[in-house]
C-alpha cells in the first residue's frame, strides 16, 4: 500500500495519507500519519490496522501505552461522566499538575516508580496528599482508560494506598464554647470597625447546619419566608432545607438595609469589604475568634496585667505579637513593653494547654457538627437529616418515610434555643439566669453568654450579649492608628 505524500499548511509537518478499509466499520476512509519516512509512515498505518482489527475481533486496544499522558488527561476529562463539575476541576488540577513526571500511557504501567514518587511526595505534602490528590486521580484515569479500552486492563487496579492515619474526625462545640467564639468575633468586629457582622455570618452558619459553600454561595433573594433558597445537590453533595429562625432572618435583613438595600442578586453573607465572603478567609478569621474566645473561657481569676489578646495570638502562633509605631526609647516605655509581653508569656504557660485542648480537631466546619450534634438530642432526627441535606440511609427512609410530614424547621428552632439560653442541650427550659463572663479586652468589656435576639445591627453600632462596643477618638474605632479604612489596623494586630 502506498500513500500520498502531503504538507501541513498549519505547522508544515510532512506526512502520508492512506486510503483504506476500516477493519471495524468495513468503510472505506483515509488516515494520515505524519511521519517523513514512508517506511515509517506504513508501519503505524499496519500497527493501527491490526489495533482496528484486535477491536473488530473484541480484543482490548493497545494504543494507550503509547499515546501521551496529557492526551490521555484531556481525553478523560472531556469524555468520562464525573459526579459534578467541581470533581472534574479538582481531578483536572491533580492530573494536569503530574507531580509524578508521567510521558505516556505506558508510564502507568510501572507501579514501583509511583510508588516511589508519592512516598517521595507524603514526606513533604503528607499521606493525606499523596493517597488523596496523587493516588486516587491516578488510579480513577487508570480505570477509565480500561473501560472504554484505550488500555487493555486497567494498570492501577492493585496498586495499594500509601498508609496514612486517617481521618481525625471533628468534635462540636459546647453551647459556651459557641457564645465565646461569638463573644470574641463580636469584639473583632467592634474593634475593625467593620460594618458587616461576622458574627451575623457564623450565626446563619451554625443555624442553618449546611455546607459552607453551599451557604456562602446564596444570594439576597435566596432569603425567602425563613428559609435560604439552596440550589440542588450534584452528586453526593446534597443541600439541605436551610431554615432559619425568624429573628436571625430579621438581622440579616436589617444588614441589607445598612448595605443601601442590597439586590436580589447581591451575596446574602458579605466581608468587610462588601464582597461576598471568601471561605478561606472567613476559616482563617474563625481560628482567631475560637483561640480568643476560649481563652476568655479559661482567664485565670486572679488580676493580671496580660491581654487576652495576647495570649490568645501566642497559644495559637507560639509567638507575641508585632507592636505598630516606632520602637520605644524610653526606658520607662521598654520596661512596660517588656513587662506586659511577660505577663501574656506566664498566663499563655498555666492556660495554654487547655485553651489547646479545647481547639483540637476544631474548626469552621465543627459548626455543622455542633449543629447536628444539639438538635439531635432536642428534635426529631429526620428533620435535622433533611435540614442538613444528608440523604436517607435505610429502607425506612429510602421508600416509607414522607417527607411532607418532616418539619425541618425544628432542627433550627432546637439549635436557636440553646443558642439564646431558653434551653439546655438535654431540652430542659433554663429558668436561671445563665452566668455572664466579663473580659476587658485592649480597654473593651466583652460579655461571653448567650445570643440575646434579635440583634440590633445599625452601621458600625452591634448591640448585644456576647458583643463589644469600641471606644471611640475622634471618629476612629477604638484602638485604631489610621483613619483611612483601607489601612486600619488594631494596636498590636495579630500577625
Amino acid at each position: 500500500m502506498t500513500g500520498k505524500r502531503v504538507k501541513s499548511k498549519k505547522t508544515g509537518r510532512v506526512g502520508y495519507c492512506f486510503r483504506f478499509s476500516d477493519p471495524v466499520t468495513g468503510m472505506r476512509t483515509k488516515r494520515t500519519f505524519w511521519y517523513q519516512e514512508s517506511t515509517r509512515a506504513l508501519r503505524a498505518l499496519n500497527e493501527y490496522l491490526d489495533e482496528r482489527q484486535g477491536i473488530a475481533d473484541g480484543l482490548p486496544a493497545k494504543t494507550g501505552w503509547t499515546e501521551p499522558y496529557a492526551a490521555l488527561v484531556k481525553r478523560f476529562l472531556n469524555e468520562s461522566d464525573i459526579s459534578s463539575e467541581t470533581r472534574r476541576e479538582v481531578l483536572a488540577r491533580c492530573l494536569q499538575a503530574n507531580l509524578l513526571g508521567l510521558k505516556a500511557g505506558a508510564d502507568l504501567d510501572n507501579v514501583g516508580k509511583l510508588t516511589a514518587g508519592a512516598r517521595k511526595i507524603a514526606q513533604t505534602k503528607g499521606g493525606h496528599f499523596a493517597r488523596h490528590y496523587i493516588q486516587a486521580p491516578l488510579k480513577q484515569l487508570s480505570r477509565w482508560l480500561a473501560t472504554v479500552r484505550a488500555l487493555p486492563y486497567d494498570p492501577l487496579a492493585t496498586w495499594k494506598r500509601l498508609a496514612w492515619g486517617g481521618h481525625k474526625h471533628r468534635r462540636a462545640f459546647a453551647p459556651d464554647e459557641v457564645f465565646a467564639i461569638l463573644a470574641a468575633a463580636s469584639w473583632y468586629d467592634a474593634a475593625m470597625g467593620r460594618k458587616s457582622a461576622s458574627t451575623t455570618a457564623l450565626k446563619t452558619l451554625l443555624l442553618a447546619g449546611n455546607r459552607i459553600t453551599a451557604i456562602l454561595a446564596a444570594n439576597v433573594g435566596d432569603l425567602q419566608d425563613g428559609r435560604i433558597m439552596l440550589p440542588k445537590g450534584e452528586g453526593k453533595k446534597h443541600n439541605g432545607f436551610a431554615a432559619i429562625p425568624r429573628p436571625l432572618e430579621d438581622e440579616l435583613r436589617a444588614a441589607f438595609k445598612a448595605r443601601d438595600q442590597a439586590k436580589p442578586t447581591d451575596p446574602l453573607l458579605v466581608s468587610a469589604a462588601g464582597a461576598r465572603l471568601d471561605r478561606c478567609n472567613l476559616r482563617q478569621d474563625f481560628a482567631r475568634y475560637m483561640a480568643l474566645g476560649f481563652t476568655f473561657l479559661e482567664w485565670p481569676e486572679d488580676p493580671t496585667e496580660a491581654e487576652p489578646l495576647d495570649v490568645a495570638h501566642l497559644i495559637q502562633t507560639g509567638r507575641h505579637r508585632g507592636l505598630d509605631g516606632r520602637k520605644p526609647t524610653d526606658p520607662a516605655k521598654i520596661e512596660a513593653r517588656k513587662r506586659r509581653m511577660d505577663s501574656a508569656a506566664a498566663v499563655a504557660e498555666s492556660i495554654g494547654e487547655r485553651v489547646r485542648a479545647r481547639m483540637e480537631r476544631r474548626t469552621l466546619y465543627s459548626f455543622k457538627h455542633t449543629h447536628i450534634s444539639w438538635a439531635r438530642r432536642l428534635a426529631n432526627p429526620d428533620a435535622v437529616r433533611e435540614q442538613v441535606g444528608h440523604a436517607p440511609r435505610d429502607t425506612q427512609e429510602r421508600h416509607y418515610l414522607d417527607a411532607d410530614f418532616v418539619n425541618a424547621r425544628e432542627s433550627a428552632a432546637a439549635v436557636w434555643a440553646v443558642l439564646t439560653g431558653v434551653l439546655d442541650l438535654d431540652g430542659r427550659e433554663i429558668k436561671q439566669p445563665v452566668n455572664v463572663r466579663a473580659v476587658l479586652v485592649e480597654g473593651v468589656q466583652v460579655l461571653v453568654g448567650p445570643v440575646l435576639a434579635p440583634v440590633a445591627f445599625e452601621g458600625e453600632n452591634l448591640e448585644a450579649r456576647g458583643s463589644a462596643k469600641s471606644l471611640s477618638v475622634n471618629g476612629i474605632p477604638g484602638r485604631i492608628r489610621t483613619s483611612d479604612l483601607n489601612l486600619r489596623r488594631v494596636a498590636l494586630y495579630p500577625g
